[in-house]
């Protein structure tokens, strides 16, 4: 099967983007324009007049569940662990950083020396 020839040969860039000029090419434009999305898709006005991102919670039929479930794990923590403050590492480090070759004083000419 021949190759067909390219209609862009032996013209320089110029006359390349002339041609397209005069061409009665039209921009690309979509066929489907962007759908709107529904109330609180992008956002919603609360009651009190502020605007939040989020659509309003929706309550489900296993919410109550859920927070009966955590309400008996929190019960069953002791009360002397439920007071206690965060864990915090120690402040210093227990272990030094290692020091590099070229502090050590470690060269491949010193290698073979003898002290």
């Amino acid at each position: 099967m021949p190759r067909k020839s390219d209609p862009n040969e032996g013209k320089t860039r110029k006359q390349i983007m002339y041609d397209d000029q005069i061409t009665d090419k039209k921009p690309f434009v979509p066929g489907n324009p962007p759908k709107k999305g529904n109330k609180g898709y992008f956002g919603h006005h609360n009651t009190d007049g502020s605007h939040t991102n989020f659509p309003p919670h929706m309550p489900e039929d296993m919410d109550d569940v859920r927070i009966g479930r955590a309400k008996e794990r929190f019960e069953a923590i002791p009360e002397k662990l439920r007071e206690r403050p965060p864990l915090k590492p120690s402040s210093t480090p227990k272990t030094y950083a290692v020091h590099s070759v070229v502090k050590k004083g470690i060269y491949s000419s010193n290698l073979h020396k003898k002290k």
